[in-house]
């Protein structure tokens, strides 16, 4: 397909636009999605091809995959699980619904770090805090759920998933 084609296809993309895509000029994302849906080309490895090009002059090899990995949702960590959480304790920063990665190799509950804990059949998340003599503190942000102190014995009986690595909420 030519670049008069394709820009008559898709009337907000002029031809000189299109032109300087195949010259000197990167692709803007919204482009390489309809170049994609026209000519059956892998969405996924133009995002790839993208991001290595803009990334090289910043970026080693190494945290260039990683990059990719988080924006492709590939991480090859496969201690990361993805979880929806189903109730409102940590909004407004955690969303009812958000897709959170949780480590699940960490289950230290570090103090000042967010962890993911199952009850029955759900998931939900807490801040952890310290008291002064030690104690533990499973904090909520939201005002109707209540903070629970633990002892040394009870952390035998929760289910940890693992710390909160990232949140995706959705408006």
């Amino acid at each position: 397909m030519s670049r008069k084609e394709f820009a008559r296809r898709h009337d907000h993309w002029h031809e000189n636009t299109l032109k300087s895509y195949e010259k000197d000029r990167l692709p803007d994302i919204d482009y390489l999605y309809l170049l994609s849906k026209e000519t059956e080309f892998d969405l996924r490895e133009l995002f790839d091809a993208r991001t290595r090009i803009v990334l090289k002059s910043v970026a080693d090899p190494e945290e260039i995959e990683e990059a990719i990995a988080v924006m492709t949702n590939t991480s090859a960590d496969a201690d990361q699980q993805q979880i929806v959480v189903e109730d409102n304790a940590m909004e407004p920063y955690i969303q009812m619904g958000a897709h959170c990665q949780v480590d699940e190799k960490d289950k230290a509950l570090t103090p000042g770090n967010i962890y993911c804990f199952r009850f029955e059949e759900s998931f939900t998340c807490r801040k952890v805090h310290k008291t002064l003599v030690g104690r533990l503190i499973l904090k909520a942000e939201c005002d109707e759920h209540l903070s629970l102190e633990l002892g040394d014995d009870d952390r035998e009986h929760l289910d940890i998933v693992g710390k909160v690595v990232s949140a995706s909420n959705f408006f």
